[in-house]
């Protein structure tokens, strides 16, 4: 892969990602944009009670209720007076700024806001600062969903497209509100391997129903996908909007999973080096210390079955630059079971 060096010293990462076949984690951030009639300025919620005012039926008022029932650690919030392009410009700018984030929730289903958060996110992994958002859509079929997704097409968007029905309410709401609830699950899961399939969101009690076909077809295109069974909703498939790369099919990026254990891995590691290799020569017994905190870092990653192998491990300065010391490696994300199929040879 092409990588560009910087010139302001410190720890760089880049990743390429393959198929096998050629051809929390806990304690996140979570910054939230959604329309409120509150004045428009970050607030910082560490709590359920300094975050959610009972009898607040705004959009940003339901969505903070959801994100502390589902286990939200630290929230940031900025109301959004009006759907429009600039007002969610100006609230993800200030969010962004305000702390590090991990999770952006977006309280719009408009397709202009939504690609301009995508851009944000990707330009945010440019910059060493992963983060993934969470999005909706409301009252759209099948079809129209899975076209959104297409228009996205990012491992740093999630896009849940069906409508909900809240606790306590008749009227059901956008996708953004099952979003809310996810993005609050994934901040508390510390081990980013385990599959989303059956993890329930709370505070949601219905969902619209899904045939088989309509699940492959959003599962497909790459939507995070929802069931109701017994008075709770849980997710089917935790996805991104990642399905394909200069127009051809690619699902390599597709699984949420995949994403949060890059997430894990690659800013583990790069926060590694730049605690112990800060102000170090870039010689042998340097690069031979940096060698082996790779491999008790990544030794832990397969003890933790967050990675299933690495292998190609070097560490070499770099014939053009002195001053530069590259790290490379490959590794194997572990795979979750999504499906069993069970096969019997029944004689009689």
């Amino acid at each position: 892969m092409s990588f560009a060096y910087q010139n302001r010293p410190g720890v760089y990462a880049g990743y390429d990602v393959s198929g096998v076949y050629s051809g929390a984690i806990a304690g996140k951030v979570i910054a939230v944009a959604a329309h409120s009639t509150l004045p428009a300025k970050v607030y910082v919620y560490t709590g359920y009670e300094s975050a959610y005012k009972r009898g607040d039926n705004s959009q940003l008022g339901k969505m903070l209720k959801l994100l502390y029932a589902n286990g939200a650690y630290k929230v940031l919030a900025y109301p959004v007076g009006l759907d429009n392009t600039g007002m969610y410009s100006t609230a993800i700018t200030e969010l962004l700024a305000a702390d590090k984030v991990d999770y952006l929730v977006l309280g719009s289903d408009s397709e202009e806001i939504q690609l301009l958060a995508k851009q944000q996110m990707e330009q945010l992994q440019q910059e060493q600062r992963e983060c993934i958002c969470f999005m909706g859509m409301t009252d759209a079929g099948v079809d129209e969903i899975a076209a959104r997704a297409g228009k996205l097409n990012s491992e740093r968007v999630v896009l849940l497209g069906q409508n909900v029905t809240l606790e306590d309410e008749t009227q059901s709401s956008g996708g953004s509100m099952a979003a809310a609830a996810l993005a609050a699950q994934l901040s508390k899961q510390t081990d980013p391997a385990i599959p989303l399939h059956g993890m329930v969101l709370e505070g949601i009690v219905n969902t619209e129903y899904l045939t088989d076909s309509q699940v492959d077809t959003l599962v497909q295109g790459g939507v995070t996908t929802l069931e109701a069974v017994n008075g709770s909703v849980s997710i089917i498939r935790g996805l991104t909007t990642r399905t394909k790369i200069d127009n051809q099919p690619d699902t390599t990026l597709r699984d949420l999973n995949t994403v949060m254990i890059i997430d894990t891995v690659i800013p583990g590691l790069r926060e590694l080096l730049r605690r112990k290799f800060t102000r170090s020569k870039n010689n042998e017994t340097t690069r031979t210390a940096i060698l082996h905190q790779m491999v008790t870092a990544l030794e832990e990653y397969l003890s933790d079955e967050i990675i299933d192998s690495y292998s190609d491990l070097q560490v070499t300065a770099d014939p053009k630059d002195a001053g530069v010391c590259v790290v490379s490696f490959r590794f194997a994300v572990t795979r979750g079971i999504n499906l069993i199929y069970l096969t019997a040879h029944i004689t009689v």
